[in-house]
C-alpha cells in the first residue's frame, strides 16, 4: 500500500519518494484545456464559415437580381440615346420615346398633308435599339428603319426591299394575336364585311400599348409568314424581317383569273361580293405614280378565256 505524508516544504510526498506535486497534477489539466480550446476554435471556425455561406449566398443572389437589371437598363438607355440622335438627323423628333410602343407623330416629309394630322407611325423596339416608321398619308407613304448599334445608313423605302424570313417560325401565340373583339367586329360590319369572312381569312387583333390593332395574317400554304397591322385611325405597320407576299395568296393557287387590289380591306370586300380569286399587294398603292411609259396596245398580249 502507498502512504502519503506531508513534508516540511508543504508538498505531499509518497513514502517511496515518488513525487505527486502540483506540477504533476496541472500537466494533465493543461493538456485537457488545450484539447478543449482547440475543439472550441474548430467549432467557431465551422460555425463562422457556415454562417458566412448562409449570408453570402442570398447576397450573391441579391446582387444578380438587382445589378443585372440595372446593367441592362443602362445599356437600354445608352442604345436609346444613340437611336434618338439618328432619328433626329432624319428630322424625326419632338416626341417622348416609348420603347415597345407605337408613337403617332408629325411626318417630317409631308407634315400630315392638308389635314396636318400626325400621320407618321413610329415604333421603337423594347430594347431601344431599333426604330421603324411609316407615314399613313396616301400622298406620302414615307417609311424606313434604323438601328442604334448598326454602323450603316438608315434603310429607306422598305416596301421596295424583299425582306428575309425570320429564322424562328411565326405563330399566332408568338405574335400575341387574339380573336377579334366585339368592337372590331362592329367596325368591319359597318363596312359590310361579315364575321365568317374574317374567320376564313384569319383576321385577328393585337394589343399595342393602350390601343388594339387589326392583324391581317399573311399565309402561304396555310403557314403564317408575316403579319400587317392597322388601327382604327388607319395607321399601318408590319412585322420586321418577314417575307412580303400577296395577301390571300392561297386563294389564287388554282385560279385561272386573278384580281389584284390595293389593300387587305379591298380583298375582304371582294370576297363579300363573291370573288375569292383576289389578292392584295402587301404595301398598298405606291406614294407616286410610275414615270415609266406604258406599252402601246399592240405590244400587250391579251388572253381571253375559252367558253
Amino acid at each position: 500500500m502507498l502512504l502519503l505524508g506531508k513534508g516540511s516544504s508543504n508538498c505531499w510526498h509518497s513514502t517511496n519518494s515518488t513525487s505527486f506535486g502540483f506540477l504533476d497534477v496541472e500537466a494533465p489539466l493543461e493538456e485537457s484545456r488545450t484539447n478543449v480550446e482547440a475543439s472550441l476554435d474548430g467549432w467557431r471556425t465551422d460555425v463562422a464559415e457556415e454562417t458566412r455561406t448562409d449570408v453570402e449566398a442570398p447576397l450573391e443572389g441579391l446582387r444578380t437580381d438587382v445589378v443585372a437589371p440595372l446593367e441592362e437598363s443602362s445599356l437600354q438607355s445608352g442604345r436609346l440615346g444613340v437611336l434618338m440622335k439618328k432619328l433626329a438627323e432624319l428630322r424625326i423628333k419632338g416626341y417622348e420615346p416609348k420603347p415597345g410602343q407605337y408613337n403617332n407623330i408629325s411626318c417630317p416629309m409631308c407634315k400630315g398633308g392638308d389635314s396636318g394630322e400626325d400621320s407618321l407611325n413610329l415604333h421603337i423596339s423594347a430594347d431601344g435599339n431599333t426604330a421603324v416608321w411609316h407615314c399613313s398619308n396616301g400622298n406620302c407613304g414615307w417609311e424606313g428603319n434604323t438601328m442604334a448599334i448598326a454602323d450603316v445608313l438608315p434603310i429607306y423605302g422598305m416596301s421596295k426591299k424583299v425582306m428575309k424570313a425570320k429564322k424562328v417560325p411565326l405563330t399566332e401565340k408568338s405574335l400575341g394575336l387574339q380573336p377579334l373583339c366585339d368592337e372590331l367586329l362592329a367596325f368591319f360590319a359597318e363596312r359590310m364585311i361579315t364575321a365568317s369572312t374574317l374567320r376564313r381569312n384569319f383576321v385577328m387583333q393585337k394589343s399595342c400599348g393602350n390601343k388594339i390593332a387589326v392583324a391581317f395574317t399573311y399565309r402561304r400554304d396555310g403557314v403564317l409568314v408575316s403579319c400587317k397591322y392597322r388601327d382604327v385611325q388607319k395607321n399601318f405597320w408590319q412585322e420586321l424581317d418577314t417575307e412580303k407576299i400577296l395577301y390571300g395568296l392561297d386563294d389564287i393557287k388554282n385560279a385561272s383569273d386573278i384580281i389584284i387590289v390595293e389593300g387587305e380591306m379591298d380583298k375582304l370586300a371582294m370576297e363579300e361580293a363573291g370573288f375569292l380569286n383576289c389578292v392584295s399587294v402587301p404595301d398598298g398603292a405606291p406614294a407616286k405614280v410610275s414615270s415609266k411609259q406604258l406599252p402601246s396596245p399592240d405590244q400587250v398580249n391579251f388572253y381571253l378565256p375559252l367558253v
